[in-house]
């Protein structure tokens, strides 16, 4: 690991070790995965910590495949799922019983897909409502993956709808801590609706990269 690399690794691990829940990285676009993988590293690799990632524009195949390639996550460790509402409730309630592991999420363009699928699993009965709240509970995490993307596949209406109830899900499920990224410049829209929902915003300066 070269020295940059090692003092991007640990300014990420104080900022992820200390009491705040709800995150903002700041980044140029070019570096959004570099940080968000360095993110994975610590809560996975370094804290054997459980998860969600929902990726706005990659495929769950795709990300899994990083995950790998950067030995973030041995394979078989994580669930792998494309999320469409009729295969979500059983998808998402399935056991997840090794301690590090994540559940891949493909927004499809459409950030609002994973949501969706959560609402339609607990509403479906309430034995589905009982596994999916109790595997939400014992998770650590939830990131989303370079979230200035959303402007060029989302309205603004479809945005806030998002976010006001991303928001909400973060306020029943208090064990996950959040993570977003974003490049500040681009959009500004998204940058700001997303720092009202944070309480830390962590800027990574070019003069770390």
């Amino acid at each position: 690991m070269t020295k940059k690399n090692l003092m991007i690794l640990n300014r990420i691990r104080q900022e992820v070790l200390s009491d705040h829940n709800r995150y903002l990285f700041v980044v140029r676009t070019p570096q959004i995965a570099r940080i968000n993988l360095t993110v994975l590293r610590i809560l996975m690799a370094e804290r054997k910590e459980r998860g969600i990632y929902i990726s706005i524009d990659k495929p769950d195949k795709h990300v899994k495949q990083i995950l790998e390639r950067h030995n973030i996550s041995r394979e078989g460790s994580y669930v792998d799922m494309g999320v469409q509402t009729e295969h979500a409730p059983d998808a998402i309630s399935s056991p997840m019983s090794t301690p590090n592991k994540i559940l891949v999420v493909s927004g499809i363009f459409c950030p609002t897909l994973f949501l969706d699928s959560i609402d339609a699993t607990m509403a479906s009965s309430p034995e589905a409502k009982e596994r999916i709240v109790a595997e939400l509970r014992s998770m650590n995490f939830i990131m989303v993956d370079n979230i200035s993307t959303m402007m060029a596949y989302n309205s603004n209406g479809k945005i806030h709808e998002f976010f006001a109830r991303f928001d909400a899900f973060l306020k029943e499920f208090t064990n996950l801590k959040c993570y977003l990224s974003t490049d500040r410049n681009l959009p500004e829209d998204v940058y700001q609706v997303a720092r009202k929902m944070v309480d830390r915003e962590v800027e990574i300066l070019d003069e770390w990269l």
